[in-house]
């Protein structure tokens, strides 16, 4: 081979080595050019993002609550409404389709669970605001009595027996709340209600509280329980019984003058109506009912429920759990704050 040729075969490979390592040359740069790319473009989002956030919030500054100075607590007073519990009166499950069953040693359970709730919502509100004192409603419809014939065969034991029972109860629920809750005063207005009568026939008005049995037994404990003076009965042989709470007026009656027909618009229409009637006698600012067995809460007016829940006689207005009402008067607005159901089943 000629000199010549050998010297062209070198510069040949020697020009293919060049090209080799400019070409590994150009993938490294062409690799760290990507990096830088997407290193940039990362840059410019995150930039993007923080130059948005910072326009849309331009001006704004964090939230901060400031800490106040605890102020005096509110005065408080809790009421509670009881009533229509008819502690003899026998319901049996398969009469509701086993939704539910009652007799005395349910009424006995559900009273004792609606004491304890009693006591806790007190004690829970005691914990929030100044209470000194408390209202416990006896509404009527302790028991439920012969007024019809059906409830001879539908009740365990006689009206007078129950009337014992429900004295029993009463006092018993009465003496272990002012045990548990250190309070100056227990205020307990009274309602009869109507199946407490011993009349037959139509219930009498003018003298109805004289032939009422519950009306006997509220005066009973006001009279027991005269020697302790934290209880302060108001046993007024009255339908209306009206208490003013510093300022808030609260009228308490059994509902039975509601005369509800099943009408369209419920209980409204003639609750409406016979509140206007009697605020023509006294303007209150809540009226507290019981008999219909249903809760109702309504900005002018309070329903009570019942102890003996969903029966025969409650079915008409809807099914509700065995239950009673609690809520509590806040004398710095003079505004009833706080509506509770007491669920004792």
């Amino acid at each position: 081979m000629s000199i010549k040729k050998k010297l062209s075969e070198k510069k040949e490979e020697k020009h293919l080595a060049d090209g080799m390592i400019r070409l590994s040359r150009s993938v490294k740069a062409t690799s760290e050019l990507r990096k830088t790319v997407k290193y940039l473009t990362k840059e410019v989002e995150d930039l993007t993002r923080d130059l948005s956030l910072s326009i849309g919030t331009s001006g704004l500054k964090p939230i901060k609550v400031p800490r106040k100075k605890r102020k005096t607590k509110n005065h408080l007073t809790p009421v509670v409404l009881w009533s229509d519990h008819h502690i003899e009166e026998v319901v049996p499950p398969e009469q509701t389709n086993f939704l539910n069953s009652y007799g005395p040693e349910e009424s006995e359970s559900r009273f004792n669970r609606l004491v304890e709730e009693t006591e806790r919502m007190i004690k829970r509100d005691s914990s929030l605001g100044n209470v000194s004192e408390a209202v416990i409603w006896l509404g009527g419809d302790f028991i439920s009595g012969h007024i019809h014939d059906d409830l001879i065969e539908a009740t365990a034991m006689a009206p007078l027996e129950a009337g014992h029972l429900v004295y029993q109860r009463l006092m018993g629920g009465l003496e272990y709340l002012s045990s548990a809750l250190p309070l100056d005063r227990f205020y307990i207005p009274t309602s009869y209600g109507n199946h407490g009568r011993i009349t037959s026939g139509k219930p009498r008005i003018a003298t109805a509280a004289s032939h009422n049995i519950e009306q006997a037994i509220y005066r009973s404990m006001a009279r027991d329980l005269k020697d302790d003076d934290r209880f302060v009965f108001d046993c007024q042989p009255t339908r209306l019984k009206i208490l003013d709470l510093h300022g808030f007026k609260i009228r308490f009656s059994h509902g039975d003058d509601i005369r509800y027909q099943g009408g369209t618009g419920g209980f409204h229409a003639p609750l409406v109506n016979q509140v206007r009637r009697w605020n023509q006698e006294t303007q209150v600012d809540l009226d507290c009912l019981g008999h219909y067995h249903t809760f109702v809460d309504l900005r002018f007016a309070l329903m009570n429920g019942s102890l003996i829940g969903h029966s025969e006689y409650s079915r008409k207005f809807g099914f509700e759990v065995p239950q009673q009402v609690y809520f509590v008067v806040d004398h710095s607005k003079n505004l009833r704050s706080g509506t509770y159901p007491i669920w004792v089943d």
